[in-house]
């Protein structure tokens, strides 16, 4: 903003008087033509505005928040971000106040370094503390149920719904019993190899999310689906913190440690 003798110049008078016993110059100014700051569109093609919440060790966590009502809170998995809820929100928000949040690594939230669901879970309790939400409805997929569904647990008074999509809360019975794709391509039970799957060969973006053949998808995406996909991951720095997921899923055989 340009400034004279600390005005900005943006900011026209209103009433001049001058007073000449003083010879001083009394200048009231109003507020005029101040510049609009536009609202920061989430995604091309939709209508939802980003919003941040910065918690307790400075991080954003960024989120997406349409109409008004009885709360309804997001909570995607790996390796997507709200953006899976685009379809969704139009339906929910014509009758509750629906928050989809990015979980930290995820998405348009802050990179925190590689952390373990414990700390997922702790953050996304500062969350929805920053917000101010004393009771509310969750919907959590893939990851996003174990992460919540800790917090909820210990905060049962404060949960008045949960619904689960393709999601776990509690030990996988055996190695042989996990989904298919935790074997190939991600290679999630061996630690050198799952992260030589997620970090270095993009594996969770692009051998599963992008990957029709591996049976987690129903169509090919659009190139502009896919392009909002990758970009939280489009380096292997940013991809570290999936390769840390090997050590956070529970298998009853003693492979992994319990999140539940």
């Amino acid at each position: 903003m340009d400034v004279l003798n600390g005005i900005p110049l943006n900011m026209k008078p209103a009433l001049i008087r001058l007073v000449p016993k003083t010879a001083a110059f009394i200048v009231v100014f109003v507020c005029l033509n101040l510049p609009n700051v536009a609202a920061e569109v989430a995604y091309a093609g939709f209508s939802f505005e980003s919003n941040y919440a910065q918690i307790g060790d400075g991080s954003r966590i960024h989120y997406i928040e349409e109409g008004e009502g009885d709360p309804i809170v997001l909570v995607h998995g790996a390796p997507t971000h709200a953006y899976l809820w685009r379809n969704v929100i139009p339906h929910l928000s014509d009758t509750h106040r629906v928050i989809a949040l990015d979980l930290p690594n995820f998405g348009r939230s802050d990179k925190v370094g590689t952390i373990g669901m414990p700390e997922y879970t702790a953050r996304f309790g500062e969350f929805v503390d920053t917000l101010g939400l004393d009771k509310f409805g969750l919907v959590m997929h893939d990851i996003g149920g174990p992460i919540a569904m800790n917090w909820a647990n210990a905060n049962r008074e404060r949960v008045s719904a949960v619904s689960l999509l393709e999601t776990f809360v509690g030990p996988i019975p055996n190695i042989n019993a996990a989904p298919p794709f935790f074997l190939n391509p991600l290679n999630l039970f061996d630690p050198v190899q799952a992260r030589q799957a997620a970090v270095i060969n993009n594996g969770f973006v692009e051998g599963l999310l992008l990957n029709p053949a591996a049976g987690l998808i129903n169509r090919v995406l659009t190139a502009e689906e896919a392009e909002i996909y990758r970009a939280p991951f489009d380096t292997q720095a940013k991809r570290e913190p999936l390769g840390n997921l090997v050590g956070e899923f529970a298998v009853a055989d003693g492979t992994g440690h319990p999140v539940l």
